[in-house]
């Protein structure tokens, strides 16, 4: 289940960056590989020990959206978990 959620978080990762990427290169931003370094690390270090059936929030450059209400305050920071 881990390795699925891995999978979720990093395709919602690059889906949510990409347009901001575009930006950030024409400004001289990081490039794709350092930005996906930066979020690879952020999961590490905010979203260690993940239990099963949970998410968790890894890096402040990724917007959640979920698909049932909960508070707003929901994945309002990189470490923020929900079962």
């Amino acid at each position: 289940m881990r390795a699925v959620a891995l999978v979720v978080l990093l395709a919602v990762l690059v889906l949510a960056i990409g347009p901001d990427l575009e930006v950030g290169l024409a400004q001289g931003a990081l490039t794709c590989p350092q930005v996906v370094d930066q979020a690879f690390a952020g999961l590490g270090t905010n979203c260690a020990n993940l239990g099963p059936n949970s998410v968790c929030y890894g890096f402040s450059r990724v917007q959640a959206q979920f698909a049932n209400a909960v508070d707003s305050d929901a994945f309002g920071a990189p470490g923020d978990r929900a079962p």
